[in-house]
């Protein structure tokens, strides 16, 4: 996954990279097309971001989604506590 964080104008501010495992059975099929992954994540941003593009690359098929967030959004957002289990 590729983060980056954007000014108002939609120029980067600056780009963080996360690779994510996702452990599965050869016999699921959680790669469908359109198929939700929720992933949670705590983010430090630089103060002058105005939005985040997420860019998700899938390496068992080589499928590429993006989308973009208002900062407000995320700032907005619920905040969920971090369990261990």
């Amino acid at each position: 996954m590729v983060i980056a964080f954007l000014t108002r104008q939609g120029e980067k501010i600056e780009q963080r990279v996360h690779a994510h495992q996702i452990v599965r059975r050869q016999n699921d099929s959680w790669t469908l097309l359109n198929q939700r992954i929720v992933i949670d994540n705590y983010l430090e941003y630089p103060v002058e971001a105005d939005g985040i593009r997420f860019v998700i690359r899938d390496d068992a098929t080589g499928r590429i989604g993006s989308q973009d967030v208002p900062m407000q959004k995320i700032l907005d957002a619920p905040k969920l506590p971090s369990t261990i289990s």
